[in-house]
């Protein structure tokens, strides 16, 4: 009945719950991916909420999100100091992260975008270079790379950018791991030697 406590709605509760139109994985391998949430579901850990300020515009969010693109930045905001190659997202990456102007689509844009998300939707996520060869994908990508002024060379360098990108960071974690192997053996040789 005291403090911060009596605020509290119920008493016991540690604080309000976490909602969002799009959810943020915080942790992420060779698959990316944000999930729509058309309900408002309440949130818990390893999961980021992402709220869209108008409501004509989630549907923008839900596809950009889920573009090669999106994919990129995560990739360059993210933190890679995780094991086996994870890449880390925080709410203060997220935040950084610059998502076009929604004004800046078309409502045939927004249409368009809206149908090869629900498409996507309907499948389960693939890794990153299966990812960006799907139709759907693409055609998210593609109108969200004219909005960002990308030509279609562009385009296909950006797809391949965070193809690479996701590979390096698995392949500096398999290199980590290989040394760490490597090191161990050595020792061990070394004191049987002794």
């Amino acid at each position: 009945q005291v403090g911060e406590m009596a605020r509290r709605t119920p008493w016991y509760s540690t604080r309000d719950p976490v909602r969002g139109d799009v959810i943020f994985p915080m942790f992420i391998g060779d698959t990316h991916f944000t999930i729509s949430n058309p309900k408002r579901f309440v949130i818990t850990n390893n999961l980021l909420a992402g709220t869209v300020r108008l409501k004509k515009h989630v549907s923008i969010i839900q596809a950009v999100t889920n573009s090669p693109w999106f994919a990129l930045c995560c990739e360059l905001y993210g933190r890679v100091n995780l094991g086996e190659g994870a890449l880390k997202i925080e709410k203060t990456d997220i935040d950084e992260i610059p998502v076009p102007d929604c004004g800046l689509f078309t409502d045939e844009d927004i249409l368009a975008l809206h149908a090869a998300f629900l498409k996507m939707s309907k499948r389960k996520p693939l890794k990153i270079h299966d990812e960006v060869k799907q139709a759907d994908r693409q055609d998210i990508d593609r109108i969200v790379s004219r909005v960002l002024g990308l030509s279609e060379a562009k385009e296909l360098a950006l797809r391949t950018s965070v193809v690479e990108l996701c590979n390096e960071r698995a392949t500096i974690s398999s290199l980590r791991q290989t040394q760490a192997t490597e090191r161990v053996h050595r020792d061990i040789s070394a004191v049987m030697h002794e």
